[in-house]
């Protein structure tokens, strides 16, 4: 195994994983059954185009986008709406976002799938009752890939009434800002990524088009790539005008940061909820 696979094959390190994952969807299912929601609202023609929106209590709160992992490969909203309990709780409204994965998708299809998204959302929030003026984006791994494409992301090109700073701020978690290293592991067998796509839909080589705080997270025991990743985004986006901040959840893995997302009682929690709450 190449030093570059064990580094970024960070699922072949948690042989408890397929149980995690089953927990994960146990807690999903009651969250989507005991919570006020809308699910599986279609945002797109494809199947997998479909979003799942967890509502706050009051009305006119900001909205959570949460884009989830899998090396764009593997996963599904539905694992994750046990992230929307402690931020409803806290008059957050939480959004899962569903898209094509590979190898039925390209990786930049993939990412246009996320780009409408986010446009649905802004043109039907009188629809779902919550702020479009706070509209905030969360993505883990994978997601935090997206996420942080989305940043950079020209929407009046796209729509021409939605203003490039509709994404307030950014939560990204163990994110891929660099796809290069990607193409020397086995990760990239169903990506099949040309050199053309690795520059053009690498965050590093996007810069965000406004000065919307960010916030780079990882764990402990993350690996040193993903490390890596993270700091050089910072390094070269965080500015004295771009708040480009970096938080580190002590003894957590790629994984358990996500466990701990999700309790109210978390640091990682607190900073999160900080970033997206209505000032």
């Amino acid at each position: 195994m190449s030093s570059l696979e064990d580094e970024y094959n960070v699922s072949s390190k948690r042989l408890d994983l397929e149980a995690l994952i089953i927990d994960w969807n146990k807690k999903s299912s009651v969250i989507r059954k005991t919570r006020p929601c809308k699910l599986d609202i279609k945002y797109g023609d494809y199947e997998e185009q479909k979003i799942d929106l967890f509502l706050a209590p009051v009305r006119n709160q900001p909205l959570l986008i949460y884009l989830h992992g899998g090396y764009w490969q593997r996963g599904n909203k539905n694992i994750y709406s046990f992230l929307a309990k402690p931020f409803t709780d806290a008059e957050i409204n939480v959004a899962t976002i569903g898209y094509g994965l590979s190898p039925l998708f390209s990786l930049r299809q993939i990412f246009e799938n996320t780009q409408a998204a986010i446009m649905f959302l802004w043109n039907h929030s009188n629809d779902y009752y919550f702020n479009r003026e706070e509209i905030h984006v969360m993505g883990h791994s994978a997601g935090g890939h997206l996420a942080a494409m989305l940043m950079s992301t020209e929407w009046k090109c796209l729509q021409n009434d939605i203003p490039d700073n509709a994404l307030k701020t950014s939560i990204l978690i163990s994110f891929i800002s660099e796809l290069a290293p990607l193409k020397k592991t086995s990760i990239n067998l169903n990506l099949s990524l040309t050199d053309q796509e690795i520059f053009e839909l690498s965050p590093i080589n996007n810069k965000p088009v406004t000065n919307a705080t960010q916030l780079i997270v990882w764990g402990e025991k993350e690996t040193n790539e993903f490390k890596r990743q993270g700091d050089q985004y910072i390094n070269k986006y965080s500015t004295d005008e771009r708040k480009v901040e970096k938080y580190v959840v002590p003894d957590a893995d790629h994984f358990d940061i996500i466990n701990d997302l999700a309790r109210s009682s978390n640091k990682l929690f607190k900073k999160v909820l900080g970033q997206v709450s209505k000032k």
